[in-house]
């Protein structure tokens, strides 16, 4: 299941993404938060899928919405640097999490804004959470 472009577009709103910043998408699916906070936001974008067909169909949707500033990476997340991120998004599922906080801890900056899709960290503590019009999911944004 993706995540509706009006969600993406609350989660970057309420993570203050900024023009020149640059947004990192653990499980970037086919790259649809990627190319909003690029066409939308002014940001750069980073992406990672490890899905053989999802991820060929993110480079075609790149290829088709032109996104110049944006990469998807065919590899784990947890094989990225995560420490250029300013804005990190993600829509997993919490059996995706573990591993995180200790991900997070060593490489993320302070200052660096996450956002989660539908469910929260279990390490920490949501600076905000946010209820969507007519969805049963909701935004947690957290700050390092």
């Amino acid at each position: 299941m993706a995540t509706p472009k009006s969600a993406l577009r609350r989660a970057l709103r309420a993570a203050k993404l900024e023009q020149g910043e640059t947004l990192y998408d653990l499980g970037s699916g086919t790259a649809r938060a990627l190319i909003i906070g690029e066409k939308e936001f002014g940001a750069k974008g980073i992406g990672f899928e490890i899905g053989l067909p999802i991820f060929i169909s993110s480079r075609i949707n790149l290829f088709l919405r032109r996104a110049k500033s944006v990469r998807v990476f065919r590899k784990s997340f947890f094989d990225a640097d995560l420490s250029k991120a300013d804005v990190i998004f993600m829509f997993l599922t919490p059996r995706a999490f573990v591993g995180l906080e200790d991900k997070f801890v060593s490489e993320i900056r302070p200052g660096c804004r996450v956002v989660t899709f539908s469910s929260p960290l279990k390490f920490w503590q949501p600076q905000e959470t946010i209820s969507l019009p007519d969805r049963q999911e909701k935004l947690y944004l957290y700050k390092a």
